[in-house]
């Protein structure tokens, strides 16, 4: 796992500008670093290695292949690269080194394109032609390794994160006003836009082509498959493929040269992804968060799981215990470690257990991210389901219930989930699916933007991306849809994004079993009745694990990996939440009304609404806005590179 930045342009790069790009991914690959350029000096690609595979010099990067005149930067891991290697070397090719990245670099070489429907892995990597001219990027089919590129005057730029995009941009800074009410909308950015106008992200299963700083080629290679349940083999005899499907992924996964470990925050996918790893025989040190100070209201605490399953599988449960009070002190800092904001607290968790397993010699971790989208693990998949069986309420119910709940103190925990629910349960088809997604209705996250950037927005505009995708299936059932849009947005964007950011900042790697692309197509063949099954979320995969979870962990209620963020922004970080929310900090920013901010937080505090996450968004705005504004940059200083690795 490491870091890639790298450049195409029509006049000579600054190779300063490509070393300081490098040491600003330094975080994501702190054990080597090395840059390419070409002869003309219009190519660069730099590379921050954390070693896991061969972690010998030779498997530093940009790697050369010699006799083809191919350059690679690579950033994830190939789960199958033992076989795709023993395949070329059927075919007559050799190899000087045990990594991954030798394979690729060579299967591209062998296949071209093609090689990316032989892959199983995760992956975000340029392979640039010294003869062609050409440069070849992909990023993985469910977008568990992030992309970014900008596209602008003669130049095409691309890196890991954000912080590696900005020293090689040319200007373009400018905030686009589109993702900025999505984000508000949705607490991250779905699609492939990002707040700053001028960068975007490749989205999963996706590839371009890049020739003389522009994209000549841009194509999907892998699609979210359709649903087509099966109902043949039946229940019982489907759960069994599950658990014997999770047992080979997690398998396929553990490979590395250097010590695994696992979350372990005690709801199933976690506990399953530990169920596993134990029963093919290995030993596992696991990780959970212990909140000093309690878990948010009105959910349930983790902690006593994550404790009853290590017991019943017998590993060691490291406890990282962590008070309010330095949570509340790394908003900052989260921010900054995200590169693109993202309102969500719980990405602190992520990153605090994996400094710990960095500082106890671990470098990778394993984590059950996205067994809720596969087999429908959140509320709203139950409620769109009531939905589903009943039809849409008539207004005569729908209107009482919606002004009862409206009467209701939204900072009490039972009445926001209500009023959640209710609201869902008076919309239909569509209009009820992105509602579930919402943390804010889109006209009023429009009401919060400044004047000059919401003309022309409305809110078809902020729906688009998820729009665009639906209109694709729109034979599915309506949980299968909403689970589609779960994989392809909230996935990617949201969970996947935070978790390789945050595992990334402490130079750890996250690899995800139960979405590899095996059970995603799994996934969608298991029929929707059997997942959630008369309300019972995730009703299969808790039948396969009956024989290996203990039974309260199988019927324990729903918790997110979740901090009390209502609580904190009330107390301990009630300072920090004014300062940035003040009307003349909101003003001189120039991105929010300072009226629309300042009623939306008068009704906050009287529980009239709960806008906690909408504030939330906008204090997370200014704060990035702090670190990546005109005056950041990176030093090249600190730049110490190796040669070229050459093959």
């Amino acid at each position: 796992m490491c870091g890639i930045v790298g450049i195409s342009a029509v006049a000579p790069i600054n190779r300063s500008a490509l070393e300081a790009a490098t040491v600003a991914l330094s975080h994501r690959g702190p054990d080597s670093c090395g840059v390419y350029v070409d002869a003309g000096q219009r190519v660069g690609l730099g590379h921050t290695r954390l070693s896991i595979l061969d972690p010998s010099e030779a498997g530093r990067q940009p790697m050369h292949f010699k006799d083809s005149g191919l350059v690679i930067t690579y950033n994830g891991e190939i789960y199958n690269f033992a076989e795709l290697r023993r395949d070329l070397v059927q075919s007559g090719v050799t190899f000087r080194t045990e990594c991954d990245t030798e394979v690729l670099l060579k299967g591209f070489a062998q296949w071209g394109a093609g090689i990316l429907d032989r892959l199983n892995g995760i992956f975000a990597f340029a392979v640039y032609d010294e003869q062609s001219g050409d440069m070849f990027l992909a990023r993985d089919h469910l977008g568990i390794k992030p992309l970014y590129y900008v596209e602008q005057r003669g130049r095409f730029v691309f890196g890991s994160e954000l912080k590696g995009v900005l020293p090689l941009m040319d200007g373009g800074g400018d905030i686009d006003p589109v993702s900025l009410v999505r984000y508000l909308t949705f607490l991250s950015c779905p699609g492939e836009g990002t707040l700053l106008r001028d960068v975007r992200k490749l989205e999963p299963g996706f590839a371009m082509v890049v020739r003389q700083g522009r994209v000549s080629k841009r194509q999907r290679y892998w699609s979210l498959p359709d649903y087509a349940p099966d109902y043949d083999e039946g229940m019982e005899a489907c759960g069994r493929r599950l658990t014997h499907m999770v047992d080979r992924c997690v398998e396929r996964q553990l490979v590395a040269d250097v010590p695994v470990g696992s979350f372990l925050s005690g709801g199933l996918d976690s506990s399953a992804i530990v169920a596993s790893v134990r029963h093919a025989g290995h030993n596992i040190d696991c990780f959970t968060i212990k909140l000093l100070g309690g878990a948010e209201r009105g959910t349930a605490d983790d902690l006593p799981y994550a404790r009853q399953v290590a017991q019943a599988l017998d590993v060691n449960l490291r406890e990282v215990a962590v008070d309010t009070d330095t949570m509340c002190a790394a908003l900052a800092d989260m921010v900054q470690m995200l590169d693109e904001p993202i309102a969500d607290p719980a990405c602190l968790n992520v990153f605090f257990i994996a400094r710990l397993a960095r500082e106890m010699g671990m470098k990778v971790l394993l984590s059950g991210a996205g067994g809720d989208d596969m087999f429908t693990g959140y509320r709203r998949h139950t409620v769109l389901s009531l939905l589903s069986a009943s039809g849409r309420l008539p207004q005569r119910v729908t209107g009482p219930v919606a002004a009862f709940m409206g009467r209701l103190n939204k900072g009490l925990p039972l009445a926001r989930k209500l009023s959640r629910a209710a609201d869902l349960l008076a919309k239909e088809g569509d209009e009820a699916i992105f509602s579930a997604f919402e943390w804010v209705e889109p006209s009023r996250a429009l009401s919060l933007l400044a004047p000059d950037l919401r003309d022309g927005l409305d809110i078809d505009s902020v729906r688009m991306p998820l729009k665009l995708e639906l209109d694709s299936r729109d034979a599915d059932p309506t949980v299968e849809r909403c689970l589609y849009l779960d994989k392809r947005f909230f996935l990617a964007d949201h969970n996947l994004l935070y978790t390789d950011k945050m595992a990334m900042a402490a130079g750890v790697e996250v690899r995800v079993p139960l979405i590899d692309k095996e059970i995603v197509e799994f996934a969608a063949t298991v029929p929707l009745e059997w997942k959630l099954s008369r309300l019972r979320p995730k009703w299969l995969f808790k039948m396969s694990q009956r024989s290996r979870l203990p039974h309260a962990v199988l019927t324990r209620p729903k918790s997110g990996f979740g901090v009390p963020l209502r609580d904190w922004l009330k107390g301990e970080a009630k300072p920090f939440a004014e300062d940035l929310l003040d009307r003349q900090t909101v003003q001189a920013r120039g991105l929010f009304d300072a009226n629309a901010v300042d009623s939306l937080r008068k009704a906050d505090a009287n529980g009239q609404v709960d806008a906690t996450y909408t504030l939330f968004s906008i204090m997370c705005v200014e704060l990035w806005c702090r670190a990546f504004g005109p005056a950041h940059s990176a030093s090249p200083d600190a730049f110490d590179a190796v040669a070229v690795r050459s093959i």
